[in-house]
């Protein structure tokens, strides 16, 4: 028999072994399966698909990258001691031993520092304090420290694996805990009336509550993605801001201060009033525009509604949180007003809180 014979033959057996295949799986099984004396002593042959160890491999493959994330994240946490107990976690930001915690490590007297590898670094003080949100900086004396790498927690989806590395004063550095992202940075809550002097935009993981103050919050990459206070996680980028404020300014942590407090305005019910997309000024345990601050003296009153700043509009891609941290303390601000049915422009100065 020639070779060109001999390879239709076995591509003719390929095709109709496929072909016959498909019958068996596709009509003769079924049958077979509704014969009762072969499904009564299980002599039916099975229907479904073969799985091999799908589940299996799948857990393996997440408990590897949630492994790989935590030992690149490790050498940057440290245990902020006081006495024999653990104050809070803390995240190396710089080289020569400035560290990101948060406010529960104020007033404790003798702060000691926990390296990952044991190392305590006695006399740890806290060098600034975010007047916007419960972080604090805290030095130690030291060179050559691990860094750590922010992620950037706009980017964060629902349901997104998130590790929390808790604060330990055992040999280990930390120990951890894993769960998945309820909320995200981008949510507005429309319920909360918010004040311009506190950052309290972030996102939400149901299911870590009650952590040490300063756990690390990462993603499953093992990039920074905040630091748990029981006010709320710090993003990221909120750390990252108040670094670059911390060199800039003298050592000093330095906010815009414009001093008002607002409620979002959801697209529907502005469509709904006739309203402008935006925030309204409004009252809550304050007054919606403090005495004596910037947006008192430019003229601002309780139900302006503030639809934009600086010409863009604010949404849900762009919130007032992010169109103010834009610009720094002594700008001008243009800010685009809906009061009663009149639109009007109103500047205003940005003062400084530190």
């Amino acid at each position: 028999m020639s070779k060109k014979a001999i390879t239709f033959v076995i591509i003719c057996s390929l095709v109709l072994g496929a072909f016959g295949s498909w019958i068996f799986q596709r009509f003769i099984i079924p049958k077979l399966n509704t014969v009762p004396f072969l499904v009564r002593y299980n002599l039916a042959p099975k229907s479904g698909p073969l799985v091999i160890n799908t589940r299996e491999e799948i857990r393996v493959n997440e408990g590897s990258d949630t492994i790989a994330a935590i030992q690149q994240v490790q050498p940057w946490t440290v245990a902020l001691l006081s006495g024999n107990e653990v104050a809070a976690g803390g995240l190396i930001l710089t080289s020569d031993g400035l560290i990101a915690t948060t406010a529960a490590v104020q007033n404790k007297p003798q702060l000691t520092v926990k390296l990952m590898d044991g190392t305590l670094v006695q006399n740890a003080k806290v060098v600034a304090a975010d007047p916007a949100s419960p972080l604090v900086f805290v030095k130690i004396d030291a060179s050559r420290l691990p860094t750590a790498s922010f992620g950037n927690p706009n980017d964060l989806q629902l349901s997104q694996r998130m590790i929390a590395l808790l604060p330990s004063i055992g040999e280990n550095q930390s120990q951890d805990a894993v769960a998945y992202l309820t909320g995200l940075l981008r949510d507005n809550d429309y319920n909360a009336v918010f004040s311009s002097e506190r950052l309290a935009r972030t996102f939400s993981i149901a299911a870590f509550k009650n952590l040490p103050e300063g756990s690390v919050i990462l993603d499953a990459t093992g990039s920074v993605q905040g630091l748990y206070s029981g006010s709320g996680i710090i993003p990221a980028n909120v750390i990252s801001d108040a670094l670059s404020s911390y060199f800039n300014n003298s050592s000093k942590i330095v906010r815009n201060q414009l001093g008002i407090n607002y409620q979002y305005i959801p697209k529907v019910l502005a469509a709904a009033n006739a309203e402008k997309q935006g925030i309204v000024l409004k009252r809550s345990d304050k007054p919606a525009v403090l005495p004596g601050s910037p947006a008192q003296k430019a003229g601002l009153l309780e139900g302006d509604i503030i639809y934009a700043v600086d010409d863009t509009q604010i949404d849900l891609n762009n919130n007032f949180e992010t169109l103010l941290s834009r610009r720094k303390p002594g700008d001008t601000v243009k800010f685009s007003v809906q009061r009663g049915k009149d639109l009007k422009t109103i500047n205003v100065v940005l003062g400084i809180s530190q």
